[in-house]
């Protein structure tokens, strides 16, 4: 079965990427869970700590993102590949 945890708040400087971070990692490495994060934040602060600089400077510039992905799909009813959103590690 699949969960969905959001972790969100207003305020900045409260813990959300260190605890989004530790709550991957603990589901990933001791309970064998898949993990997909979703770093929505303008600041890409776990994007930053899962790529390295030069990976996230590549992604942001060249490749798709979640809002191309919501256009194609919700505003031009495109079809598309999700997976090719996804960076893995």
């Amino acid at each position: 079965m699949r969960k969905t945890v959001a972790v969100m708040n207003t305020k900045g400087g409260v813990g959300k990427s260190t605890l989004v971070l530790a709550l991957a990692e603990t589901l990933s490495a001791f309970h064998g869970k898949n993990v997909l994060v979703i770093d929505s934040d303008s600041q890409a602060s776990v994007s930053s700590m899962l790529v390295p600089v030069q990976g996230l400077h590549k992604l942001q510039t060249e490749s798709t993102t979640v809002v191309d992905y919501l256009v194609a799909t919700v505003l031009r009813g495109t079809e598309v590949n999700w997976t090719d959103y996804v960076v893995r590690d």
